[in-house]
């Protein structure tokens, strides 16, 4: 069973600005791969519990490196920030489909 102490190791607090960031980097097709793969990676060691157990020095289950996790989120945002303005009429459809 999970506790409510375990559930609070997977919150992962960033802005809603944030996310916009990702929705725009994963929007350009062929840049920042290593970004991309960066962001799946991690949201794959969210997903799975063994992630957290290996992360944990084996010891036992616990995410407590979801703070490597709002730094990609962070740098993936200090990244797309300057597209955010050269985005075209077709890029700001795409992005605003993403978003519903």
């Amino acid at each position: 069973m999970i506790g409510e102490n375990m559930i609070q190791w997977g919150v992962a607090g960033y802005s809603a600005v944030a996310m916009a960031g990702v929705f725009v980097l994963f929007s350009k097709r062929k840049k920042h791969l290593d970004l991309k793969w960066g962001f799946a990676l991690l949201n794959l060691f969210l997903l799975v519990p063994f992630a957290g157990h290996v992360l944990n020095g084996f010891s036992y289950v616990s995410n407590r490196w979801i703070w490597a996790y709002g730094m990609m989120i962070a740098y993936i945002f200090v990244k797309a920030y300057p597209e955010f303005f050269t985005l075209t009429v077709t890029a700001n459809e795409d992005y605003y489909s993403w978003i519903g």
